[in-house]
């Protein structure tokens, strides 16, 4: 697996947030508001395998943070 790690010190998201944007990253419905986050990481699994994709973390005051995980080689 390749990783790709991004994270700030900024405000973060509520706890709340959070759980909304992990749970839209898992749905196969298609959501207006964060169509973009969605399909980024369709597309990922699509063209990697169901096991690479997107992982969201934060903490509220503290930061945010976006793992991408790639598999290398054949699928």
């Amino acid at each position: 697996m390749l990783y790709f790690s991004v994270k700030d010190n900024g405000g973060g998201v509520e706890e709340e947030t959070l759980v909304q944007l992990r749970e839209l990253l898992q749905s196969e419905e298609i959501n207006i508001e964060h169509n973009g986050l969605q399909n980024i990481n369709r597309r990922i699994r699509l063209g990697y395998g169901g096991d690479s994709g997107l992982t969201i973390d934060s903490t509220e005051g503290k930061g945010f943070s976006v793992l991408l995980k790639l598999r290398k080689g054949e699928m």
